[in-house]
């Protein structure tokens, strides 16, 4: 006797196996079981509900900070990136941990707080993310840790002011030692001068008393010869011969060391000036170095973004809404689905 094989094929095409549903037959489900979904989802939407009621939208507070200066070339006391790892590392823990020590029932309050560079700028923000109601716990965590850094930058520009005034001390008893030379030398020139002019007439003078007593020994050689006359002679080539010596003194004095401390004397006025107006140069700076001093600070107060992120509550009310909804369906689905499986299974 043949037993033919079940057409296992046939079975299949003549519709859907015993273990699974239509979508007819889910639907089915989940109309017979609509008082559960309703009552699924209408909890859930009272669920929804109270957490949006409860839900508290969060905002950014922000704090810029201009970074001190400490020439006018643009010279930060920090650079931005030193500032962030500080305010990160050091000064935003020990605003906290002071926050802490003084409110220690709102240590859960606390935030975190982040520091960034704004792209392209030498500003510094200061974050934090938190409820509208912690806002004052957001300021005055930035106000201290803004404190601690600007008391930091203090120190190193009182050190930067002190260094320049003094530098603009010496520089201005430099300036002044330099003017005393430069009226010094001036006087030392008009010696000179004044000497020049009198050695000049002292030359000419010598000079026609030489030329004069040439002619009186020219004279003296024409008459006849005779004692009287040849001592005469004698007497003028002495006289001619110092009036010569004398006369060459001057001349080297007027034409070789006179210029020479005149030359000697230019340049050292020259030298003295080119030092004032160097000293003048460095008072110069160090005054608009001293004007731009500036302090490091918040540009304004802390401030809340008029937008939240996250979810707003009528998202949450929303989505609550929606889960309960898929809860209430999902557990009618479950319910049907066990019930068709048993009753397939009594069948069998």
């Amino acid at each position: 006797m043949n037993i033919a094989p079940p057409n296992h094929a046939s079975d299949r095409a003549g519709g859907p196996e015993p273990d699974e549903a239509s979508l007819g037959e889910l639907w089915s489900m989940i109309v017979v079981r609509w008082r559960a979904v309703a009552s699924l989802a209408l909890v859930g939407v009272a669920a929804s509900v109270a957490a949006a009621y409860l839900y508290q939208p969060r905002f950014t507070f922000s704090s810029s900070i201009e970074i001190g200066q400490l020439s006018a070339a643009g010279g930060l006391i920090d650079s931005p990136d030193t500032i962030v790892a500080k305010l990160e590392e050091t000064y935003v823990p020990q605003a906290q941990a002071e926050y802490v020590r003084a409110h220690p029932s709102d240590a859960h309050l606390v935030p975190n707080v982040q520091a960034r560079v704004p792209k392209g700028s030498q500003l510094v923000v200061v974050e934090s993310r938190g409820p509208a109601a912690t806002r004052p716990t957001h300021e005055l965590i930035h106000r201290l840790a803004l404190d601690l850094l600007a008391r930091d930058h203090a120190r190193a520009l009182v050190a930067r002011r002190g260094a320049l005034e003094s530098q603009q001390y010496l520089s201005r008893q430099k300036l002044e030692a330099a003017g005393e030379q430069v009226e010094s030398l001036k006087a030392g020139s008009k010696r000179i001068d004044a000497t020049r002019e009198l050695l000049k007439r002292e030359i000419a003078e010598l000079r026609g008393s030489l030329a004069q007593a040439v002619r009186d020994r020219s004279d003296a050689m024409r008459g006849a010869a005779s004692e009287s006359r040849m001592l005469s002679v004698m007497i003028l080539d002495q006289e001619i011969l110092k009036t010569q010596d004398r006369l060459a003194a001057m001349e080297e004095r007027f034409f070789v060391a006179l210029d020479g401390e005149r030359s000697a004397n230019d340049r050292a006025s020259a030298d003295a000036k080119r030092s004032q107006a160097a000293e003048l140069q460095v008072i110069e700076q160090t005054e608009r170095d001293l004007a731009s001093l500036r302090e490091t600070r918040a540009l304004a107060p802390t401030r809340q973004s008029a937008d939240s992120f996250g979810p707003s509550r009528l998202a949450v009310a929303a989505l609550g809404s929606l889960a309960g909804l898929l809860l209430g369906v999902l557990v009618a689905v479950v319910l049907g689905l066990t019930r068709r499986g048993h009753a397939v299974r009594q069948g069998a």
